[in-house]
């Protein structure tokens, strides 16, 4: 979705996730998905939460959820 232009905000409850999302990083190998997720952050169209209450939701168009 971020690919697509969309602003992108992802849920990661898992504190030790949550930080490697954050900087960077993800728990999975998938070919230039760092990549990704960095060049989105740098220009804040992606960005990772705990929870929703501490998120900003008014603006999003699109939500997803994935268990």
């Amino acid at each position: 979705m971020v690919r697509s232009g969309y602003d992108v905000l992802g849920i990661e409850k898992n504190e030790e996730k949550l930080n490697n999302l954050q900087n960077g990083k993800s728990h999975f190998e998938e070919r230039g998905l760092e990549e990704t997720i960095q060049t989105h952050q740098s220009i804040n169209k992606l960005e990772f939460r705990k929870s929703l209450e501490t998120a900003d939701t008014e603006d999003r168009s699109i939500y997803i959820v994935a268990v």
